[in-house]
């Protein structure tokens, strides 16, 4: 059976700063699928996307079409502040046109495309578009479309690779670097985006075409220089079991992205800590009155404040090894815990302990918001929680030297932090979230922390 190849067209984000990190990981689990031609377009413009959806644009004939895009108000955000997109009702009908092209591959007819979406409301996070949307994408494009949060690309697990034992060869990456969209009309540059990629299946098939191959041990390579690994060894647990009656335990295994390093880091979380958590947050569940929050928030993060001290001590000592500031410091712990998977939990707060959340490698906004500032403390940092019932959302707040959207409280600056994205920076707020009027601060009754 010939393998028909995937086609990965990366467009652009001021919101995310990682698609490319994605795309590189999304590249590693089709490889591991046994995947052999797999071919990565930066998409600079809409007409661009919309010609490369229509016109095979690889050297291989594609079956799998994926696309790393913002999603919002029913369309797919090229580049936002170019205000380029797509929109079923704006796509032109150029099928005819798209038939008479010159090129040397071609799509499966029953090519899918996969959109690996991120966007700023929550609902649309975890939905996507509606029906009638998705049918008319598929209408425009002739393939088969569906939408997952980009947050699921690092919860799925590569399929066996059946093809592997046949004594196939590993695949390649085929990086096309396209040249930033000029200041020409969107028609025009439809017009010139298909006389260049005639050009261009002219030149592949002379061979001339200038691109270059990455084999596919590359490790995401341009999103990471170097692997800093970590783990708690038996001094460590044995130091933590010692005044424990079950020693049992399990071992937390995270990885993350931040400073141009891959973090891949092992912590020992005792059954003591996990069945505590367990009864402490049904406990909770009986906190009454409508204003509980605060008070269920501090009083988890009151008793779980030892139990994740060796956490916090490994991020510092790394921070100490690389001479890395307090900002980056608080950097490097909320891009750790940025990159836990989201995921909303099914009890009646709709909530996780933090030793709960490192143990099942998810969690929703308040939970890792929880996560985030229970470290926090035990690095030191003085930190807040923010809740909005407009937005439906919760972030955390750390009074520190940055820039950015802040609120003030009791003479302290509170910037927020983003806990449910990768790439989001302290005090940078997604688009949608942005008017502080609708968040409310909760102070912490142990915000301030000495620190370990």
């Amino acid at each position: 059976m010939t393998n028909k190849g995937a086609l990965i067209l990366v467009c652009r984000s001021d919101q995310l700063e990682h698609f490319s990190w994605f795309a590189r990981r999304l590249h590693d689990q089709l490889s591991a699928e046994g995947q052999t031609n797999i071919t990565i377009i930066e998409v600079t413009s809409s007409a661009q996307l919309h010609d490369a959806l229509l016109v095979c644009p690889a050297a291989h004939d594609v079956a799998d079409i994926h696309i790393f895009s913002e999603f919002e108000d029913d369309r797919l955000w090229v580049d936002q502040n170019a205000q380029e997109y797509l929109k079923p009702e704006s796509i032109p009908d150029s099928k005819a046109a798209a038939g008479a092209t010159f090129a040397i591959a071609s799509y499966s007819p029953a090519a899918t495309c996969k959109v690996w979406f991120w966007a700023d409301r929550q609902n649309a996070q975890m939905s996507g578009p509606g029906f009638e949307i998705l049918k008319s994408f598929e209408a425009c494009f002739g393939h088969r479309f569906s939408f997952s949060p980009i947050g699921q690309l690092k919860q799925r697990r590569p399929k066996p690779a059946i093809d592997q034992e046949k004594g196939l060869g590993p695949s390649t990456v085929q990086v096309d670097a396209r040249t930033p969209a000029n200041d020409q009309p969107r028609e025009a540059r439809a017009t010139v985006n298909l006389s260049l990629r005639q050009c261009a299946a002219a030149l592949v098939g002379i061979g001339l075409i200038y691109s270059f191959v990455i084999d596919t041990d590359l490790n995401y390579e341009g999103s990471f220089d170097e692997v800093v690994d970590y783990q708690d060894t038996s001094y460590d647990i044995d130091k933590i079991t010692a005044d424990m009656i079950d020693k049992g335990g399990e071992m937390s295994e995270h990885v993350w992205i931040y400073d141009r390093k891959k973090w891949a880091y092992e912590w020992f979380l005792a059954d003591e800590w996990l069945d505590a958590a367990d009864r402490e947050l049904s406990a909770a569940e009986e906190t009454p009155g409508r204003g509980r929050w605060p008070v269920i928030y501090n009083q988890l993060l009151e008793k779980n404040q030892d139990r994740l001290t060796s956490v916090a001590r490994s991020l510092k000592r790394a921070a100490d090894k690389y001479g890395y500031d307090r900002y980056e410091l608080a950097s490097l712990t909320l891009a750790f815990v940025q990159h836990i998977p989201y995921k909303i939990p099914r009890n009646e707060l709709g909530l996780m302990t933090p030793p709960t959340t490192l143990s099942k490698r998810w969690g929703d906004c308040d939970t890792k918001s929880l996560l985030y500032v229970l470290i926090m403390q035990q690095l030191g940092f003085d930190v807040s929680l923010f809740i909005s019932d407009r937005y439906r959302h919760a972030m955390a707040g750390v009074n520190i030297n940055a820039v950015g959207t802040s609120m003030g409280h009791r003479g302290r600056q509170y910037y927020f932090a983003e806990t449910t994205t990768p790439g989001h920076r302290i005090g940078q707020l997604k688009t949608g979230n942005g008017n502080t009027a609708s968040w409310s601060l909760i102070p912490l009754t142990n915000s301030v922390s000495t620190g370990i």
